[in-house]
């Protein structure tokens, strides 16, 4: 699912791992419509750009997408989910020419020491006890016809908050009817490997941000820890603000976060245009 068109406010989504663009499209349609916003629908499945240690070619892919679909524009607001607010960040680091602003929703974010440990550990199976990779490399991959996959997914912890229209669009969007079962549309063994691969070299790029940015955790989120969180603020010298909801609380709540960064894009907009 993207979205083109001529409007005000040029917006890049980079979803979370393992949930496709077309995931929040409740919270895309609950956007104003002078707020234009475009997503690569999965991310990491690019034989040209493989996941590798820290992500620095799905960074390649981020800024590959903003030159794409936002061709007309001098720059474009980067909007990243969990894994894609990471990516996000390092893109608007490392391209500040091309990124007019940052908003980073519930990041895993790995600082201090705390980095050094998960270095050490990514070089061993417990990586994947540390990070969901050990989940997502066994997770079902297919299901009988007469699955409700709806049902099926809102079962899972993971999804037990989502708001349903949330759900049934992560259907549509993660999984196919093919002529024996039901499939992901994406690859679990990708989805592993940039559990397996998460960044542990946020230190690198300190201080390196030009753009006003902006970190949204959710009240209950277990995953962007204030440990490491307050180290991140303070090294990048973020505005920070906790909202409603846990780690998935864009679709928990994607109205909710529809205006809370359609508020946060208009102010920096009219700011920039002044």
């Amino acid at each position: 699912m993207t979205s083109h068109s001529d409007k005000l406010i040029p917006v890049q989504f980079v979803h979370a791992n393992g949930f496709p663009f077309g995931s929040y499209r409740a919270l895309v349609d609950a956007v104003s419509d002078n707020i234009c916003i475009s997503g690569k629908e999965k991310y990491g499945h690019e034989p040209h750009l493989p996941v590798t240690n820290n992500w620095p070619f799905i960074v390649k892919e981020v800024l590959e997408q903003i030159d794409e679909n936002s061709a007309s524009y001098n720059k474009t607001f980067l909007v990243g989910h969990s894994f894609g607010a990471v990516v996000s960040y390092m893109a608007a680091c490392l391209a500040p020419e091309k990124v007019a602003g940052l908003i980073m929703l519930d990041p895993p974010l790995v600082t201090g020491w705390r980095r050094y440990l998960i270095k050490l550990l990514k070089k061993t199976p417990w990586i994947d006890k540390v990070t969901p990779a050990g989940l997502a490399q066994t997770r079902n991959i297919s299901w009988p016809h007469s699955t409700d996959m709806v049902d099926y997914f809102s079962a899972k912890t993971l999804f037990s908050n989502m708001d349903r229209r949330c759900i049934e669009d992560y259907v549509r969007s993660a999984t196919n009817a093919e002529q024996d079962a039901i499939r992901l549309t994406f690859s679990h063994e990708v989805e592993a490997s940039i559990f397996r691969n998460v960044a542990d070299n946020l230190n690198y790029y300190a201080g390196k941000l030009q753009c006003p940015s902006l970190l949204v955790t959710g009240e209950s989120s277990t995953v962007c820890m204030p440990a490491m969180r307050d180290v991140f603020v303070k090294q990048n010298a973020l505005k920070h603000i906790i909202t409603r909801g846990g780690h998935m609380f864009p679709l928990e709540y994607p109205e909710h976060t529809a205006k809370l960064i359609e508020a946060i894009l208009t102010q920096w907009y009219q700011e920039s245009s002044q």
